[in-house]
């Protein structure tokens, strides 16, 4: 008796360990599958929830941004005008300096006039309009104008200066008849000028090469640059012959080759002005 009870409960414990092992795993398929099938009901009934909870601080987070975005932008702004501000502020005083360095010019320039006996010579000068420029029609470096001894307000006279914006020149008078004259560009090839180069003031003389072209031979070293202006002295004024193109020259020359250009293109006027020398 005692053996067939053994026998019964050793019997017994065996099944039982074998259900307990069936239902560990009958425990484990089904949380995988409430995972895997129920999980996303859950999840989707969570994410109403979560979006309204979640919504405000979003939003909190595009106002801060935004917030933010707009000092900085304001920022930048004012510090934009700050430096457009300071910008315009020395332009000003710049044009100041200039006005007043002006205003200088036109005194010396006066006084000037009166040391040569030229105060009195205060007549306006004469318009006068391009009837043919310098082309295989016309000889070469004249130009013809549509003025002369009787179509005008006051005499015209050999030498005159031909000039545009009152303080460029072009050309001067050869050569006048009843109704039309002629004047012959500085530029013109051969022509010789004596002018005066850049802030120091070097003298020099110029010659035409054509085509509103100039040269200066300048001994090596003398400091010319391109933008430098070429000017003209008459009678106590400056006027503007032509601007710096290049400077050419072998560093083993002695002597260095400065080409200018005359600021105004004579096929693209129609009229100049006429001043008495």
């Amino acid at each position: 008796m005692t053996s067939d009870n053994k026998i019964f409960k050793d019997s017994y414990v065996v099944r039982r360990r074998g259900n307990y092992g069936w239902q560990k795993i009958i425990w484990f398929v089904a949380i995988i599958i409430f995972i895997y099938f129920g999980g996303q009901y859950f999840f989707n009934w969570l994410r109403p929830t979560a979006v309204t909870v979640a919504r405000p601080v979003l939003q909190m987070e595009t106002n801060t941004r935004n917030t933010a975005d707009t000092w900085q932008g304001l920022f930048r702004s004012k510090l934009t005008l700050e430096m457009e501000n300071d910008r315009l502020r020395t332009e000003l005083n710049a044009l100041k300096a200039q006005s007043l360095g002006y205003g200088i010019l036109i005194d010396e320039n006066i006084r000037l006039r009166e040391i040569l006996g030229r105060a009195n010579n205060n007549s306006p000068p004469i318009i006068a309009s391009l009837l043919a420029v310098p082309n295989d029609d016309f000889p070469f470096g004249l130009i013809l104008l549509d003025v002369g001894r009787t179509n005008t307000t006051r005499e015209l006279t050999v030498g005159d200066e031909v000039r545009v914006g009152n303080n460029v020149i072009l050309a001067r008078i050869v050569e006048v008849s009843d109704t039309y004259s002629k004047a012959r560009l500085l530029s013109a090839s051969g022509e010789a000028t004596p002018v005066i180069i850049g802030a120091d003031n070097l003298a020099a003389e110029a010659k035409g090469a054509g085509g509103g072209n100039f040269t200066v031979s300048l001994p090596r070293g003398v400091n010319v640059e391109p933008g430098d202006l070429i000017k003209l002295s008459s009678a106590g004024e400056e006027l503007t012959l032509g601007v710096v193109a290049e400077v050419t020259g072998e560093p083993s020359d002695s002597f260095q080759t400065v080409l200018f250009k005359s600021p105004i293109n004579i096929n693209e006027i129609r009229n100049v002005e006429i001043y008495a020398r």
